[in-house]
């Protein structure tokens, strides 16, 4: 046994119950450590573990993913403009300034930071956070108090075939993120958006199965008549399966707008599909894990957070792309301006930005306030675009970067084209090692064509 692991065990092996979560240090090997990280540097985590009178000092180029305990969103500055790098990475922060080669963007975490244009994909205006609704679990009575749950190192985990509930006042549109783990199979359900206390009952809402041949997104429809069964409509699935699983366990998060009907799923931060629900959504405010297994401790939840989701976001992600050979700045009235963005002017406190067109004999100014994204023209970009971890940001973004050092306040890393930051650690939600994988498939909309991993919808009939 590694001497590290011994203060972790003895609490239980005293029958001492362990002390709330805060931040959790997952392992390569499928180790995990709750309590709080001090310092990154040297090679070592240190994380003050309510079983230790002393840090525990962890090896990190063993390290997987450190999720942190998030300061409360009323507590944190917020930024309305969203910065799209070609890497992937989106920035949330303020413009300052836009020349011919390069954009100055403000931000309250790394500071003021001059991206070449070439680098930028696109920049989203009216932009909300995306406000922390819940995390946890720190405790088990958090949900419904069930003799079949416990609470064990920072996990809800299941002693037999039962379910768990709470009402989380789930809204309109948001996003669901927890890690599920289990020991031999996944045997599981994830039940969302229902009024209902237990897996069994959900005759109204959407629920997740997980199988070791892989995970079905299910609707579950109320029948229609008392003496009738439910209806369940099969929505997607991803073929993923266990043996696809790093040490049985998974990042899952769904992003479902009610509005749209749409739920978007992924797996360790890779999209699995995009999913339409062809009836009118369900209202429930509930989450239900269910363990399908009467196993011990056969299933275990951890690193929940839900989070309100911005519909606009949602809905200039999706806005169409006119083409990659000239710049285009749309207004928040919908009119395109294609050619090239040659500046942004601010006099008076009022800024305007300058597009050049080859359609228009004049040079036109759009006053920022009316601008909504701004496109900018592909050009050459430098041959590493991604970084040793990627860094999920608590106001919905992300960061690539490699040789990491964390501090009580600060985390420091370097940025393949930005090159070395200096963050804010309030504003890191997750630290991730990552995984090489092709580039994430394109997020589908109702007039687009369906993912790969969405089967033909089935109706199927569920017996009482």
């Amino acid at each position: 046994m590694r001497p590290f692991l011994l203060p972790l065990l003895l609490p239980s092996l005293l029958g001492i119950t362990p002390l709330p979560a805060q931040d959790q240090v997952s392992l390569k090997n499928g180790d995990q450590f709750i309590g709080t990280v001090e310092e990154l540097s040297e090679g070592l985590i240190k994380l003050r573990s309510p079983h230790s009178t002393e840090p525990l000092e962890i090896k990190s180029d063993q390290l997987s993913k450190l999720s942190f305990r998030e300061a409360p969103p009323e507590d944190l500055p917020s930024h309305s403009h969203q910065l799209n790098l070609r890497n992937g990475d989106i920035i949330p922060g303020k413009v300052t300034g836009l020349d011919p080669t390069a954009l100055q963007f403000k931000t309250w975490f790394a500071g003021n930071l001059t991206i070449p244009r070439s680098q930028i994909k696109s920049l989203f205006y009216g932009i909300a956070p995306q406000k922390l609704l819940y995390q946890g679990p720190t405790q088990a009575d958090e949900w419904n108090q069930s003799e079949n749950w416990e609470f064990r190192e920072g996990a809800l985990t299941s002693n037999s075939r039962s379910s768990i509930v709470r009402d989380l006042s789930l809204p309109e549109s948001f996003i669901l993120r927890f890690q599920l783990k289990w020991e031999s199979s996944p045997n599981a359900r994830v039940h969302f958006c229902t009024s209902v206390d237990t897996g069994p009952e959900n005759t109204d809402g959407y629920y997740l199965n997980f199988t070791s041949r892989g995970v079905d997104l299910f609707r579950v429809l109320p029948s229609e008549k008392e003496d009738q069964p439910q209806q369940l409509l099969t929505l997607g699935s991803s073929s993923k399966r266990t043996s696809d699983f790093h040490n049985n366990q998974g990042t899952i998060e769904l992003r479902i707008n009610r509005a749209s009907r749409m739920i978007h799923f992924y797996i360790d931060d890779q999209l699995q599909g995009s999913f339409l629900d062809p009836q009118p959504a369900p209202s429930g405010s509930k989450v239900i894990f269910e363990s399908l297994s009467s196993v011990r401790r056969q299933v275990s939840i951890s690193a929940i957070k839900l989070r309100q989701w911005d519909a606009v976001t949602q809905r200039l992600r999706f806005e169409p792309r006119q083409d990659e050979e000239n710049d285009t700045l749309t207004t928040d009235d919908g009119d395109r301006y294609s050619g090239q963005i040659l500046n942004r002017i601010d006099e008076n406190d009022q800024a305007t930005f300058s597009v050049k067109s080859p359609l228009l004999s004049q040079i036109i100014h759009i006053p920022e306030p009316r601008s909504s994204i701004l496109y900018f023209r592909q050009g050459d970009l430098p041959e590493n675009s991604t970084g040793t971890f990627r860094l999920s940001l608590v106001t919905g973004g992300q960061l690539n970067l490699s040789e990491i050092q964390l501090g009580k306040d600060q985390l420091t890393g370097t940025h393949p084209w930005l090159g070395k930051l200096t963050l804010d650690r309030r504003i890191v939600s997750e630290v991730s090692l990552q995984k090489k994988a092709p580039p994430e498939p394109e997020e589908t909309t109702e007039a687009t064509k369906p993912s790969k991993a969405t089967k033909k919808l089935k109706v199927k009939i569920q017996a009482n």
